[in-house]
């Protein structure tokens, strides 16, 4: 094989194996939106008083073990500042977000 022929073909090669990355990395980047549109659509549909119900609940088990718990403090103090209209925002931003990353990871894995 002379080695012109072989040198395109070690091309076509690597050309394949960034193909086959790029396929995969797109896909990675879909279930990210899948995950975005999701998590948007569980916020929009759950109450602000029930995330904070959730909030107080987990994190008080934790602050009876240990009073000075660094993550349940904040997030007991991003609760105490959750209001409907961060609760709107980041529902609407998630979805948005996710439906807009998985139409263009649709429109690229389709070519």
């Amino acid at each position: 094989m002379p080695l012109s022929q072989a040198q395109g073909m070690s091309a076509r090669m690597r050309e394949r194996r960034v193909h086959q990355l790029f396929v995969v990395s797109v896909a990675l980047k879909g279930l990210h939106a899948l995950v975005e549109t999701l998590g948007g659509l569980a916020l929009a549909f759950t109450s602000t008083t029930a995330i904070l119900g959730w909030i107080n609940r987990f994190t008080r088990n934790e602050l009876t073990e240990d009073p000075r718990d660094w993550i349940a403090l904040h997030v007991i103090g991003f609760a105490r500042h959750f209001s409907p209209e961060e609760h709107r925002f980041y529902a609407f931003y998630l979805l948005s977000h996710g439906l807009i990353k998985g139409v263009l990871v649709i429109g690229l894995l389709r070519e």
